[in-house]
């Protein structure tokens, strides 16, 4: 199991969300800035190592590594992953206040894809 299991986050496509967090340095041993590519690499190697364990299950569970560097640069499906939870946020709040159903907000009920 990941870091934090998120059950709650239905979709079409899968139920729940397991994000796996790691934090990493983004610098070489000089002090020079590796950049994006200190993200990109933990990313990806946890993606290969874990999201197929979660694939499987029926309905299948998403997995979503949370990437952040020490200098508070995050990776870009962190940045996705923030955005998609405030405008849920947004959503649910322009609903209570305006007294109607979050699908009145949006027409259906809507998911972000990965670009």
């Amino acid at each position: 199991m990941g870091d934090i299991h998120l059950p709650q986050w239905l979709t079409p496509y899968w139920v729940g969300l397991v994000l796996d967090v790691t934090i990493t340095h983004p610098y070489n041993a000089v002090g020079a800035a590796i950049g994006l590519a200190a993200l990109s690499a933990p990313a990806k190697q946890k993606l290969s190592e874990h999201r197929v364990s979660y694939a499987p299950q029926h309905p299948p569970t998403a997995f979503l590594p949370v990437v952040a560097g020490t200098d508070g640069l995050l990776h870009a499906d962190t940045l996705r992953l923030i955005w998609t939870i405030a405008d849920r946020q947004g959503a649910t709040t322009m609903a209570a206040r305006d007294g109607c159903t979050e699908e009145a907000v949006y027409g259906e009920p809507f998911f972000r894809l990965r670009a």
